[in-house]
């Protein structure tokens, strides 16, 4: 029998998507280069530590100010996604202890729905030193994160979610891979959507074979940077993303500030990156995602998906840390909404479709009469909060302001 359609056309699923992922808490804290050099790691690097050595590094931390944030790559997709508004389950496992406590508490703030079991041992967490030359050292200590097993799979979940989301990073712990491997036939059976993000080359070098079986499958959604990407098909760029298709229906390899390149139905499309003043590349590729699986289940298309990824993630690399707050993406639904209302510009009627904001005040006019980059100048932005000037709801007091705006010509 066939699913049921909304007015939209998706299928009538209680969740956009649902995640299975390795919790990791977040703890940044920064310390003076002597205090740093205590703790005989290799500034820059990242290593895996072992439950005694955590503890070591957590004692030689007490006294220093620290940011606890709940981490893990899908996570941190998924805390994204709840606040552009989808209802997303984040299946995952922590220790009975004071962080698994606030990992669950503070995931649960963001709007995520908590599938969080609770296992013997250390939660797991990435541990990230931080030094006045902005250096940034990471120590990570798996802890129980990777002991999730089929009991933790709501088969009624998987059924009420479009998209399935996995990294790489699940399938390589072998009781964690098996519960991937058991969620993602649950997925087809229940025309759920299942999407890889291929995380990390050291990942995709040691586990190949097992990631191409994967691929071919199960996946209907690849995503890789351009590394990533290399790294699975021998190929680069444009060449790699043709390869990766061959494996999905859908597939998009990020290229940071360049944009991305994505691929449907062996159709191939270079969609532009978004300026940024970047200060931490951390959770750039987390929020990509998050923009693509957004874009995907709500019908947004794959190239104002992918744009949309590239706006998150612009906007969390101007940023320390991983994730964004509500406030930082304020007006992200207008700028990826497609009005009715047509604005004046310099005297010519322009949709504002065709406007793209760059960053800095920059925006692009892509109509063929003005074509070219605009800065914007003397707009009245004091009834909104909204950043933008992409007006679909007309309930918008910003709608009384497109009168009050030009652009000048860069």
């Amino acid at each position: 029998m066939a699913e049921a359609k909304d007015s939209e056309g998706r299928d009538q699923k209680k969740y956009d998507v649902m995640g299975i992922g390795n919790a990791l808490m977040d703890i940044l804290v920064s310390l003076p280069e002597e205090k740093f050099l205590t703790f005989r790691i290799e500034k820059g690097t990242m290593s895996l530590v072992n439950e005694a050595r955590v503890k070591e590094i957590e004692e030689k931390l007490l006294g220093h100010e620290q940011s606890l944030e709940p981490g893990g790559a899908s996570a941190n997709t998924l805390s994204c996604l709840a606040l552009l508004g989808s209802k997303v389950i984040f299946v995952g496992t922590v220790g009975k202890d004071r962080h698994g406590d606030i990992y669950e508490k503070k995931l649960i703030e963001t709007g995520v729905e908590s599938r969080i079991g609770r296992k013997e041992g250390m939660t797991g967490k990435a541990i990230t030193l931080i030094t006045p030359d902005t250096q940034r050292t990471f120590a990570v200590h798996i802890g129980c994160a990777s002991k999730i097993g089929h009991e933790s799979i709501l088969e009624n979940d998987i059924r009420d979610s479009r998209i399935l989301y996995i990294t790489a990073y699940e399938l390589v712990d072998e009781l964690l891979r098996k519960t991937c491997l058991h969620a993602m036939e649950l997925a087809k059976k229940h025309g759920t959507l299942i999407a890889l993000d291929l995380a990390d080359v050291n990942v995709i070098k040691g586990n190949l074979h097992d990631l191409v079986y994967v691929a071919d499958k199960y996946v209907d959604v690849l995503l890789a940077n351009e590394a990533e990407a290399e790294a699975f098909t021998g190929k680069k760029r444009e060449n790699a993303a043709m390869e990766m298709s061959s494996h999905s229906k859908i597939c998009a390899v990020k290229l940071g500030p360049e944009g991305s390149i994505i691929v449907q139905d062996g159709k191939m499309s270079m969609v532009e990156g978004r300026l940024a003043n970047a200060v931490d590349t951390t959770g750039a590729g987390d929020m990509y995602a998050a923009g693509i699986l957004y874009g995907i289940a709500n019908g947004l298309g794959l190239e104002k998906a992918a744009n949309l990824g590239s706006f998150l993630g612009a906007k969390v690399v101007e940023k320390v840390g991983a994730r964004l707050t509500k406030e930082e993406i304020s007006g992200v639904h207008n700028v990826f909404s497609v009005p009715e209302e047509k604005p004046e510009v310099d005297g010519d009627s322009i949709h504002s479709s065709e406007i793209v904001a760059l960053g800095d005040g920059k925006f692009n006019v892509a109509s063929k009469k003005e074509k070219g980059k605009y800065y914007m100048v003397d707009m009245n932005t004091k009834w909104c909060e909204c950043p933008s000037f992409y007006y679909h709801k007309k309930e918008c007091k910003h709608m009384q302001a497109v009168k009050d705006y030009m652009l000048r010509q860069e």
